[in-house]
């Protein structure tokens, strides 16, 4: 009803991702401490960047919320085995759209999905069965995206894009820019 109540809410949902990575720690790392893992977990509330976003009530912490989500159900590994089942459905299922949800919230992580997708399509010890339902639910996904993308001309909203000139030069930073967001992102996936 309010600006008041919005920024609460984002700010109550933004608490949701120490929680998340605490699970994620758990799930990755079977042996640690509880404490160490709370104490880890909690580092994510020292970033000025995730505070701003849920003090302000911005979205940029649900890609966040999302991105830890989904590793979580990276790392159970529930939707692999030789013989498909419903559970096994589920996960992927359930995998699929938690990465894709990361792509609705921020563009910059594209790369979740990305991840996600390449890695259990190039293992070979994956059911094609598995493999084929993984680009069904990632095709599914990604139709929404596409017709944004269809409507807006390119990637960006019709307002940003031609306020920033995009796509119409090439500049050189931008190269470096964008790798150390890719690369703060995929820290998760691939040091733990």
């Amino acid at each position: 009803d309010s600006k008041y109540q919005f920024r609460l809410s984002v700010l109550l949902i933004s608490l949701l991702c120490p929680i998340f990575f605490y699970l994620s720690l758990k799930e990755k790392y079977k042996n640690i401490d509880k404490y160490l893992a709370i104490f880890i977990s909690s580092l994510i509330l020292l970033s000025p960047y995730f505070r701003t976003s849920a003090y302000w009530g911005l979205g940029e912490n649900y890609g966040i919320l999302f991105l830890l989500i989904s590793y979580l159900l990276f790392e159970k590994k529930r939707y692999l085995g030789k013989n498909l089942n419903l559970e096994q459905i589920i996960n992927l299922f359930l995998l699929t759209f938690f990465s894709s949800l990361c792509v609705y919230f921020d563009h910059k992580l594209l790369i979740i999905p990305l991840f996600c997708f390449c890695s259990i399509v190039f293992n070979k010890n994956n059911n094609n069965h598995i493999k084929i339902l993984l680009t069904l639910f990632y095709l599914i996904f990604s139709i929404p995206f596409l017709y944004l993308i269809y409507l807006w001309s390119g990637i960006l909203p019709p307002l940003p894009n031609s306020a920033r000139y995009a796509g119409s030069e090439f500049y050189i930073f931008n190269i470096g820019y964008t790798a150390t967001i890719i690369a703060f992102y995929l820290i998760p996936f691939l040091v733990f």
